[in-house]
Order: structure tokens, then sequence, then C-alpha cells
């Protein structure tokens, strides 16, 4: 009984660790979440960004670039038609600045 105990027990890290890696990092896992609010909607995403931003420090700019090949935190991959819905939804500009 004891040994099945301790085979337990230093089984359980290696379980852990294994899910952890199949699952993502915590930060791919926060950033797919906030791609995932993206495409929900623009309005999702800036709910949710606003609610998180004291934890995550992200804000809803940080999603959807402001002109063609902007940098962004993630690239949450959206067709041309919901990324000008977003970008006019955040209210950004939509041509490269001069």
């Amino acid at each position: 009984m004891r040994i099945a105990i301790a085979l337990i027990a230093c089984a359980a890290p290696f379980t852990a660790a294994a899910a952890e890696s199949s699952a993502g990092t915590y930060r791919e896992r926060t950033l797919e979440g906030y791609c995932a609010k993206l495409r929900e909607s623009p309005v999702a995403l800036v709910q949710h960004a606003h609610r998180l931003r004291a934890i995550h420090g992200y804000a809803a700019t940080d999603f959807v670039p402001a002109y063609p090949g902007a940098p962004v935190k993630a690239d949450c991959r959206l067709s041309p038609a919901k990324l000008a819905a977003a970008q006019a939804a955040i209210a950004l500009p939509k041509e490269s600045p001069q």
C-alpha cells in the first residue's frame, strides 16, 4: 500500500507537466483568449481587455493592427472584412502612418 502511494506521489508532477505542455503555456492560452473574444466581436474584445487590463496589461488595440503589417501581440488570423469591422469599432486609423 505504501509503495502505491509513493508511486502516485512521484507521478503527479510529471502528469501535471505533461498536461501543461499539451495545453500550451500560460501566455499562449491568455493570448488565445483575447483572440477568441476578438473573433466573437470587437465589443467583446474591448470589454474583455478592459476587465483584465490590470492583470495582463493588454489593451484591445494590442490585438487589432492599426494598418497592414503593424505590430500586434498575437496574430488572431482575422479575415479582412472582420479586421476592418474591428478597426472601425475600436476607432483605429486604416492607413499606415506617414
